[in-house]
């Protein structure tokens, strides 16, 4: 897989049509806010195991720990 290029979501808003035109050529991108990711735009005929969507999403939590909101959230769904 290429290694994904960061894109601001202010910088997708205002220019998704581009990035949308090379994300059917072939490549990705991490959508970002505040410098953190938030998403990933990928070719639809991209084909991802499922060990390395786990993977990917590991790295990407790497890091980071469930708070606030989402924490609410999880225990909610505990119920």
């Amino acid at each position: 897989m290429k290694s994904d290029t960061a894109v601001a979501s202010r910088d997708f808003k205002y220019n998704q049509g581009g990035y949308l035109a090379r994300v059917q050529k072939g490549e990705t991108f991490t959508i970002t806010i505040h410098d953190r990711p938030v998403a990933r735009l990928v070719p639809v005929t991209s084909t991802l195991s499922a060990a390395q969507a786990v993977a990917d999403i590991r790295a990407l939590r790497q890091g980071h720990r469930a708070g606030g909101k989402l924490r609410e959230w999880i225990k909610q769904g505990r119920r």
